[in-house]
């Protein structure tokens, strides 16, 4: 990357004026001050506070900053002819992926909240020009205690579903996460390790490099780790967030080409993904939206857009990513499924078939509805499908291949072959590899099909039969305890934290209530809520709270044990006094109404306790 240090953007300008303006020798020292301070432990980055709690560092040499270079110009450039686009990108979570804090990029609660976490205590405040963060110091080398700090949040990660936060830690441009995430629907803090679906670990809190080491990648655009081994890093972007050129590549060529002056007949150098073949379109979004742990040799970062992204990169297929049958399990690598549908191998579906980047001019959908998921009018139906599947447009070959009525539910394709088998940012999402349900490979690989998604209620050796008699799929003979209880209450007993995870989720989820109810699913969701790991029990009360009579029991980590043991048990206690179903066997419920305790005790016993971590 061509350097170009000194062209900082105009939000860096104003950052750094405070430096600037300090005499030459303060400007020594205090750059003296960072060195030492960066070469030391983790616990010395957090050095003393003035007594007036003033942060140490002021410019933007404290954080990773936004230069011009190597072709890249920034969106500012694209804005005077591109204006619709211009507007609707801006109007998208992808241009918010990474911001500069402020007080209007910053959405969660400064405002003299009080956390806790690993007994450290956090105290949150803003002004008129940051958030910032009062906490407790790590001991010293010594042992001995150091005073309270304030660092002030320099970037913020998330504007969609949670923001994450970032505090300097004085060595060069390296950040350091705040350990709390704030969740913007539920507008509450909870632990960042929360965030995930893993167990709580005595892990360092402050995660000192992540995001230079990581989240630069693809939070960014044209971010450049700048890691050193003998010094701090260095880290900087073309642009935070995800702008113009992270699709389109450089534009530097681009806007010599039209420019009046060098007006050029070579040529347009930029990239338009929509021109491309579908696998180079699709690769657009794949650079960002794809598991991959090893680079091609000699690759070095240089993908642009229109490249080809898979000669670059290569992809392994781990358990922390992916179910034991290859299918990809979590959030954001979408385009790990998309290539395993054959749709996309013999066909020409593409990332752009459902979604688009930009609102069409003549959509009349309000600009938040689009930006939701970026998807094209009517994405939400079976329009997708349709364009290359034009005879399920007639409802009763609709309703004969589905076997459910054209206005339901169940006759949506994506349900049934693009089902919500993925986990991320505390929820399921869709798999985005199309493909068939089948009870045979939910007992291979523990991945839930998806009729038993939706039918809760009902075991695999139903949905086996159901889907041989249907589409002649071959009969399978599954072991016994499939065929004795609902695949949603084995799952929730005896599954892994993934699938506990999953079935918690779906446990909401408006299509599945409808097609198996809600009455049963309390006490299923008690035992949740006791769950090893944080992410299972705050998606279980997120779904016991929209069931009507337990809006009211609260949770949170935070609660004193003792509340935490006995919520459980209030839960049951409550769903006991009011039976409303009678002789459901597969859910476990006695001709009286009654929990068969001895059985849930028995299937509890064959849980599946392997350690979990989805990296998201």
């Amino acid at each position: 990357m061509a350097s170009d240090s000194s062209r900082w953007s105009s939000e860096d300008e104003r950052q750094l004026a405070p430096v600037q303006g300090l005499p030459g020798w303060v400007r020594v020292v205090s750059l003296g001050i960072c060195l030492l301070v960066g070469l030391g432990s983790l616990a010395l980055w957090f050095s003393p506070a003035t007594s007036d709690h003033r942060t140490l560092f002021a410019g933007p040499e404290i954080r990773p900053v936004a230069v011009a270079g190597d072709g890249y110009v920034g969106s500012s450039a694209c804005q005077t002819c591109h204006r619709h686009e211009s507007e609707t990108w801006h109007d998208s979570f992808h241009r918010t992926m990474t911001q500069i804090a402020s007080p209007t990029s910053v959405v969660g609660d400064f405002s003299g909240a009080e956390l806790q976490h690993a007994g450290a205590q956090y105290r949150l405040g803003r002004d008129q020009e940051n958030c910032w963060v009062e906490f407790d110091a790590p001991q010293s080398v010594a042992g001995e205690p150091f005073s309270k700090l304030r660092r002030n949040v320099v970037l913020c990660t998330g504007s969609h579903h949670m923001q994450v936060y970032w505090l300097s830690t004085g060595r060069g441009r390296e950040l350091a996460v705040l350990p709390f995430a704030w969740l913007i629907a539920e507008k509450r803090w909870i632990p960042r390790e929360a965030c995930f679906l893993q167990l709580p670990a005595e892990s360092d809190a402050y995660e000192p490099g992540r995001w230079n080491r990581s989240c630069i990648g693809c939070h960014t655009t044209h971010g450049n780790r700048n890691l050193q081994d003998d010094a701090p890093p260095q880290s900087t972007v073309s642009e935070f967030g995800i702008a113009c050129e992270a699709c389109h590549g450089p534009g530097e060529l681009h806007v010599q080409h039209h420019s009046q002056a060098n007006k050029s007949q070579a040529a347009d150098p930029i990239t338009h993904p929509l021109r491309l073949p579908h696998e180079r379109a699709s690769e657009v979004c794949g650079q960002c939206h794809m598991a991959w742990h090893t680079e091609v040799a000699q690759s070095g970062l240089t993908y642009r857009p229109g490249d080809d992204l898979r000669s670059l990169r290569a992809t392994t297929k781990k358990p922390s990513q992916f179910w034991p049958d290859g299918m990809v399990r979590v959030v954001g690598r979408e385009f790990n499924g998309l290539i395993e549908s054959a749709c996309f191998q013999h066909g020409e579906l593409s990332c752009f078939s459902c979604h688009q980047m930009h609102q069409s001019e003549d959509d009349m959908r309000p600009r938040a509805d689009w930006a939701d998921d970026q998807l094209k009018p009517d994405m939400r139906g079976n329009e997708a499908c349709l364009a290359c599947h034009d005879d399920y447009r007639a409802l009763d070959k609709l309703e004969s291949h589905t076997h459910h009525s054209s206005s339901s539910d169940g006759s949506r394709c994506y349900n049934c072959h693009m089902p919500n088998t993925t986990y991320g940012l505390l929820k399921a999402t869709r798999s985005h590899r199309i493909s068939s349900p089948s009870a045979a490979e939910t007992v291979a690989s523990g991945r839930p099909n998806a009729c038993n998604l939706c039918h809760l209620d009902k075991p695999l050796t139903w949905t086996a039969e159901n889907l041989a008699a249907w589409y002649g799929q071959a009969s399978t003979k599954l072991p016994v305890e499939w065929s004795e209880t609902a695949v949603s209450v084995r799952l929730a007993l005896a599954g892994d934290a993934g699938q506990r995870a999953l079935i918690a989720w779906h446990m909401s989820w408006a299509p599945a209530r409808e097609a198996s109810g809600e009455q049963w699913l309390p006490p299923y969701l008690a035992i949740l809520l006791a769950d090893d790991y944080p992410a299972v029990r705050f998606i279980a009360h997120r779904s016991l709270a929209q069931i009507e009579g337990y809006g009211d029991l609260g949770y949170s980590r935070d609660m004193p044990e003792v509340e935490l043991q006995s919520l459980p048990g209030e839960i049951t206690s409550r769903w006991s006094r009011n039976p409303s179903l009678l002789d459901k066997p597969m859910l476990l419920i006695s001709p009286t109404g009654a929990l068969d305790g001895e059985r849930i005790t028995e299937i509890l016993k064959q849980r599946d306790h392997t350690v979990i971590s989805l990296d998201e």
